[in-house]
């Protein structure tokens, strides 16, 4: 009794949620319910109660004659179908959401954030698929390549992840920006619907990006004058979380890269917002489509100090064949310098050789 009471809690939370978007399903399936009400025997009976004039029940008249057998039989086959076609709109949202949680940092936990999901989603949303690994105290640089490339040669995405019609992915996690740029890129020409999730600093708690659109735009930037140096770098430095400075960039390119803030005071999780994550991510794909038209570009040198899901947001932007090679780098607080960094190549990652070392 406890489970059935328990799905049917359920079945009604998840359709009082489902009533506030668009589906299909779920919508003509309450008109048929609707519909079937004033044909069944407890309508009926309901209908046939009277009252004598001193206010006393005297009984329940429910005869035939009411309504038709037929009239019976319609109403029970629409109220059936009504709740089916909802628990197939239920079943089809969840069984189509996937869940994507990255776990590169040290201390990372590996456990999806299933507190953000619809309840409608979280009784049958996939298995949480989880890419990297934690890193060891001191990062493994090789190894954390090898499990990038491994993942992308298996075709983990497609046989794990996006099989089988999915429509929604859940995407979030912690890891070194370059990394999440990367795995980024790995979700740069799916269909499904990408809704990210970050872990805000302030309270530490996981978050979807459903606040309101605050309007985080690029500050006032020029990339026309900025040109590749003798052996084809050029760069961008991001400097929304952290402050970016020109001695932090390495000096060979450190004349051809132009470093960009927002218009919003420099801090962490500055994008709230869904909408205003793909509208700012899409003028940084078009910083990069210009300079990857530049006469001498060979790679672009991409100095990030953004939030995950930006990151994550601009590996999707990355085009194979219609841009340079991306060169992501990652930077070391405590000496205040960009030590190593990888470069995205075709369907793998390599280690970028600084010219310094």
């Amino acid at each position: 009794m406890d489970k059935f009471l328990s799905n049917v809690k359920w079945f009604w939370s998840s359709y009082l949620e489902m009533k506030k978007k668009a589906y299909p399903l779920a919508s003509l399936g309450t008109k048929l319910i609707i519909w079937s009400l004033p044909s069944t025997p407890i309508f009926a009976i309901a209908f046939s109660l009277y009252l004598p004039n001193e206010i006393k029940l005297v009984g329940i008249d429910f005869t035939s004659n009411d309504i038709s057998i037929f009239t019976v039989i319609l109403g029970v086959i629409s109220f059936g179908l009504g709740v089916f076609l909802i628990f197939k709109d239920i079943g089809n949202l969840a069984r189509h959401t996937a869940k994507v949680f990255i776990t590169g940092m040290n201390g990372t936990t590996d456990r999806f954030p299933s507190e953000l999901l619809a309840k409608s989603e979280k009784r049958d949303a996939r298995e949480t698929v989880v890419l990297s690994i934690p890193e060891p105290e001191e990062l493994n640089l090789e190894k954390q390549i090898l499990i990038y490339n491994s993942e992308r040669y298996v075709n983990l995405y497609n046989r794990f992840i996006l099989h089988n019609d999915c429509s929604r992915v859940y995407l979030g996690g912690l890891a070194r920006v370059p990394f999440l740029v990367a795995y980024g890129a790995c979700f740069s020409s799916v269909s499904a619907k990408v809704i990210y999730f970050d872990k805000y600093h302030r309270g530490s708690e996981w978050k979807l990006l459903n606040d309101e659109d605050e309007n985080v735009v690029f500050d006032n930037f020029d990339i026309g004058q900025l040109q590749p140096n003798e052996n084809g770098d050029i760069g961008i430095a991001l400097s929304f979380s952290n402050e970016i400075k020109a001695e932090h960039v390495p000096s060979w390119v450190r004349f051809n890269t132009l470093i960009v803030k927002s218009n919003r005071p420099i801090g962490k999780n500055l994008i709230k917002n869904q909408e205003n994550l793909h509208n700012i991510a899409d003028t940084f794909k078009s910083m990069i489509d210009e300079l990857s038209n530049k006469v001498g570009c060979k790679k672009i040198h991409l100095f990030l100090s953004v939030q995950t899901t930006f990151a994550l947001e601009i590996g999707r932007k990355y085009q194979e064949g219609t841009h340079k090679n991306w060169v992501i780098h990652n930077f070391n607080a405590q000496n205040g310098s960009y030590e190593w960094a990888i470069e995205i190549n075709k369907a793998s990652i390599i280690e970028y050789n600084y010219p310094e070392k």
